[in-house]
């Protein structure tokens, strides 16, 4: 400080100092601050967190003196939009704003500066179940946070791992899937103050309804059944994923008559061992139908009037003589020429012609 006065001579010397008394003779005097010096340790907080500035050690200190010093943390520029320090490392932004203590009037504060560290706030929240049909595109749910700082603009993007779980044309299998949701990036203005923690979600991916219908026209001679024989390429499938193969196995159908004809309907049943992956494809993606149905033929068996063998009638599936072709008129016998040259069509009881444009 400064003292006024506080000078004075106390004593004379030199070989005439006995011819002299000291008079009022007074001085002021004046004692400079010590500038401190120091350092101060790095501070460090979570983002979002109250400051938490390193210690302050004094280096030149006289000894028996007590002062401590106030840190602070300059954040000028670099707030956040909910005016937090951003997470990230800054040089020389502590110094010492105070001096406190009994002998802290002696002192000024020199350049002592610290630097001080910001880590990221990991986020805590839940994603949403998200859920598609299997070969679509997935569809994650929605992430909620549930500890953002109030004031802060951050979303994040949810991505579905599909690691393990993947058929041959890069699908996710279908079923249930716990925890494969994850946030995977963060965006807004305030993302860079924040980092992912543990926030996972369910994912849902259901069966894709399989189109089967029979396109392959199976074909017969009549053996007065309904059944039909099928093989794979009878069957054509639809709405398949892209990348995947599906074949059926079925072999078995039923015509819905057992007559001659075109255009007759088949249909066969169908389970889940009838249906076979091709590559890797996996039939439990789909919802799979339980019959397909098309159109098949049924040819009539070749004549047998020249061989003389009994057999069976093609028109009617009732046994047929063979020298009549097994078709009689309403005379009996005596009409089965008439029969067989009018084409199976009976004649008029003892006629010797056919029916008007049924004639050879």
């Amino acid at each position: 400080g400064s003292y006024t006065g506080i000078e004075s001579v106390s004593a004379l010397t030199g070989a005439d100092a006995g011819n002299y008394s000291i008079g009022t003779i007074s001085g002021d005097y004046e004692v400079a601050k010590l500038a401190l010096t120091g350092s101060i340790a790095t501070g460090s907080s979570t983002y979002g967190e109250t400051l938490a500035p390193g210690a302050v050690s004094f280096a030149n200190l006289v000894s028996g003196d007590t002062v401590d010093g106030t840190v602070a943390v300059d954040t000028t520029g670099n707030l956040s939009g909910s005016s937090n320090l951003k997470a990230g490392s800054y040089t020389g932004i502590e110094s010492v704003s105070a001096l406190t203590g009994a002998d802290a009037g002696n002192y000024s504060i020199g350049t002592i500066s610290g630097d001080y560290d910001v880590a990221k706030l990991s986020l805590t929240g839940t994603i949403a179940t998200g859920s598609s049909t299997y070969g679509e595109t997935l569809v994650p749910g929605a992430v909620s946070f549930t500890n953002v700082v109030s004031g802060d603009t951050v979303d994040g993007t949810v991505d579905v791992d599909t690691t393990g779980n993947e058929s041959p044309g890069g699908h996710l299998h279908a079923g249930s899937y716990t925890g494969i949701e994850n946030v995977s990036g963060l965006s807004g203005g305030d993302a860079g103050n924040y980092r992912v923690g543990s926030v996972a979600g369910d994912y849902d991916v259901s069966q894709r309804a399989l189109d089967v219908s029979i396109t392959g026209t199976p074909t017969k001679t009549f053996d007065q059944t309904s059944a039909a024989t099928l093989v794979p390429d009878d069957f054509t499938l639809g709405n398949l994923a892209s990348g995947d193969v599906l074949t059926v196995t079925q072999t078995a159908g039923t015509y819905a008559q057992i007559t001659v004809g075109t255009g007759i309907v088949v249909t066969a049943t169908l389970g889940a061992s009838d249906f076979s992956g091709v590559g890797g494809t996996d039939p439990a993606d789909y919802l799979l139908p339980g019959s397909a149905t098309g159109f098949g033929t049924i040819l009539p068996q070749p004549s047998n009037s020249q061989t003389g063998q009994a057999g069976i009638n093609a028109l009617t599936g009732l046994p047929q003589d063979p020298q009549t072709n097994g078709l009689t008129g309403p005379g009996g016998p005596a009409d089965a020429a008439l029969n067989i040259l009018c084409g199976g069509v009976s004649g008029t009881p003892g006629s010797a012609s056919c029916p008007a444009d049924q004639g050879q």
